[in-house]
């Protein structure tokens, strides 16, 4: 029998600590919740996820890809999930210099198709403002990336 791709995923993360394993996938969520701000995660979108995911989460292309996949699948079946808690959750297995790196990460989502909406700028402001980055922070670091 051939492996789900979701078990595929599973074993993959089953090689990395609890906390390892959850970082990836809430990072993923993350990106995902900007990139499918519009309801549509585009392959631009999803070419950035994978990019992103393979350097800063540190696991392999493969693995990127497909958690990536589920990311979107996990959208398309559920809809936007505004889920507090989860960004709760990558507050507490983060530093606060991932965190930070996420905020650019998810720039970088957002650029991907070569605008920054003003939804996902509200989402991106949201998400830093839960992992308590100072809000003329979160201004200064969304005019860098509009001015590119």
């Amino acid at each position: 029998m051939v492996p789900s791709p979701l078990q595929k995923i599973i074993a993959e993360l089953d090689d990395f600590t609890i906390n390892k394993a959850k970082y990836i996938l809430l990072f993923s969520h993350l990106l995902g919740r900007v990139a499918n701000t519009d309801e549509d995660i585009n392959p631009d979108e999803r070419e950035a996820m994978v990019k992103i995911l393979d350097n800063f989460a540190n696991v392999s292309h493969q693995l990127s890809e497909m958690i990536v996949e589920l990311t979107k699948w996990n959208f398309l079946i559920f809809g936007k999930d505004k889920n507090q808690k989860l960004i709760e959750d990558f507050k507490i297995v983060s530093t606060p210099d991932q965190q930070e790196g996420m905020i650019h990460c998810l720039l970088a989502v957002a650029e991907a198709d070569h605008h920054i909406s003003e939804d996902e700028i509200g989402e991106i402001k949201k998400i830093g403002h839960s992992l308590g980055i100072k809000l003329s922070h979160l201004d200064n670091l969304c005019n860098e990336y509009r001015v590119h």
